[in-house]
């Protein structure tokens, strides 16, 4: 009742006797056509086909070999015990000999269908014993791996997993930032090189002292710009980032969830497992980082062709 499946049919074939206390609903198949269906208790309390097959089949298996799983063999004992009992009963409050026969030839078309399932369980066994790999036999894909640069789609993908809007706002906040730096340069220069504060006779003066003052709080007001805005920055990148990761990592996961078997029959669990680590860290650590440091880059070789332009023109 709980998890993805759990408003789905589950539809379960198997000859795991002790799964079927578990199961909703059961439907016994005999020579192709429906002989009982109903629940576990349903069936075992009407000692019909499904009982009989469980008591042949566990007596039959316990005497062939033990169970390695010391759970299922406990949970085998119980079922055996079980039906034990509801099919003593039941001989014992009906003497019909018609109802006798025809369960002996159920029985019969039971143990046959039980002889093939051990005989199968024995060569699968012994398969596994002796294995000869044959060509021919892989049914695995290769993995393919993309060559060359990186397609833009996939640097839209990501940033439409940011969002348009905050990829925008932290690209914005990092051009400011960038700005205020290069402009921090500038009133630096033009502090320096201020004429009426060159002249240190006049530094008693009030208007000295004023152009002292209106360059020394320009250069505070654009450092602390530049810390409001790298901060804002760093905010943003790294909340939208770290939400551009788990939208993908859901996005991945929902995908393969829902791929069909043959998926997962051609494809190693190594390489299901490679995608959710490695790709993943990729996008959690390397994609940032390279993305900070282009962002750097760019603005930075920006900034000095500014700076260059502003303090030699002829440049």
């Amino acid at each position: 009742n709980r998890g993805m499946l759990k408003t789905k049919t589950r539809v379960l074939v198997t000859h795991g006797v002790h799964w079927l206390p578990q199961v909703d609903k059961i439907i016994v198949l005999i020579d192709g056509h429906i002989s009982e269906m109903g629940s576990y208790d349903e069936l075992l309390s009407h000692d019909g086909d499904f009982a009989q097959f469980l008591k042949t089949y566990l007596t039959m298996d316990e005497t062939i070999e033990d169970d390695d799983d010391p759970d299922i063999a406990a949970i085998k004992a119980q079922i055996l015990e079980r039906v034990d009992s509801v099919t003593s009963d039941a001989a014992a409050t009906s003497g019909d000999e018609l109802n006798r026969s025809s369960k002996s030839k159920t029985n019969r078309k039971l143990s046959r269908q039980i002889s093939k399932l051990t005989t199968t369980d024995k060569k699968e066994e012994s398969k596994k014993e002796i294995v000869t790999p044959k060509t021919g036999d892989r049914i695995t894909e290769e993995e393919k791996s993309e060559t060359g640069k990186v397609k833009m789609t996939v640097f839209l993908e990501y940033f439409r997993a940011i969002g348009l809007c905050s990829t925008f706002s932290f690209f914005c906040f990092f051009a400011f930032y960038q700005a205020a730096s290069v402009y921090s340069s500038i009133w630096l220069s033009d502090w320096t090189g201020d004429s009426l504060l060159s002249n240190t006779s006049l530094s008693n003066t009030s208007s000295y002292r004023e152009r002292n003052d209106k360059y020394l709080g320009g250069y505070g007001g654009l450092g602390v710009a530049q810390a409001v805005l790298i901060l804002a920055y760093s905010i943003i990148a790294s909340v939208q980032m770290v939400r551009a990761s788990r939208i993908l990592h859901t996005g991945m996961l929902s995908n393969v969830m829902r791929s069909p078997m043959i998926f997962f029959d051609t494809t190693p669990s190594g390489r299901i497992v490679n995608r959710f680590s490695r790709d993943v860290e990729t996008i959690d650590s390397t994609i940032p980082q390279q993305f900070r440091s282009w962002m750097n880059t760019f603005f930075g070789t920006l900034s000095t062709i500014i700076v260059i332009s502003y303090s030699t023109p002829i440049f």
